[in-house]
């Protein structure tokens, strides 16, 4: 660590156990989580501090001479469930990234979790997150939002062809989107992706 650099934390290699628990301090924070084996279920507690908490199998970390960074991964490796919690300080993020996946997924976001997309046993749990960031994969992906938390912004990418968005909760209301959500088509993007909201008996597409 020094003054210039968050506190680093990147996990490689295999880590097996009934539980993994990593807890930052109250400064600036960076975790990397390129993987979690299966029933190594993972807590991550970051407290103050402006935090970094990314995800991906090519994710890596911030170093004196390069920025940190996550893309062209995928979640796939996520083996078991990771809860994520960025404490109270500002501007905390926490960025899955899903880009490099050549499998069509379907996936869902929720104002507590983000499951699917390749990962199992039970996705990802977060809280205390001002920023939510999700990329998606190379095929063409099926992503549903039901709820989103009031005061953190959600920004979905989506991948090089045709994905679908939904957002409606199980009533078919966009009630439960409560903070700003935001899609952008992926680079080179076809053009034909869906936006579908449904509230009660009104919708819109594209």
């Amino acid at each position: 660590e020094s003054q210039n650099l968050p506190t680093t934390v990147w996990l490689r290699g295999k880590i097996t156990a009934p539980s993994l628990s990593i807890v930052g301090g109250d400064d600036s924070d960076e975790i990397s989580i390129p993987s979690i084996e299966v029933g190594t279920v993972t807590t991550v507690n970051t407290r103050a501090g402006s935090d970094v908490v990314r995800i991906g199998s090519n994710v890596q970390p911030t170093t004196s001479t390069a920025q940190g960074s996550n893309s062209g991964g995928v979640l796939n490796a996520i083996a078991a469930r990771i809860t994520v919690n960025t404490g109270t300080g500002d501007a905390d993020q926490l960025v899955l990234d899903d880009s490099g996946d050549n499998l069509a997924n379907v996936g869902a976001v929720a104002n507590t979790s983000v499951t699917g997309l390749g990962m199992r046993n039970g996705g990802i749990e977060y809280s205390g997150v001002d920023l939510l960031v999700v990329g998606l994969g190379m095929a063409a992906n099926e992503l549903n939002v039901t709820s989103t938390q009031l005061g953190v912004r959600t920004t979905i990418n989506g991948g090089p062809v045709a994905d679908t968005f939904n957002v409606y909760n199980s009533l078919n209301q966009v009630n439960d989107v409560a903070g700003l959500l935001e899609f952008f088509a992926g680079a080179n993007g076809s053009g034909n992706d869906t936006l579908l909201g449904i509230d009660s008996t009104s919708d819109f597409g594209d």
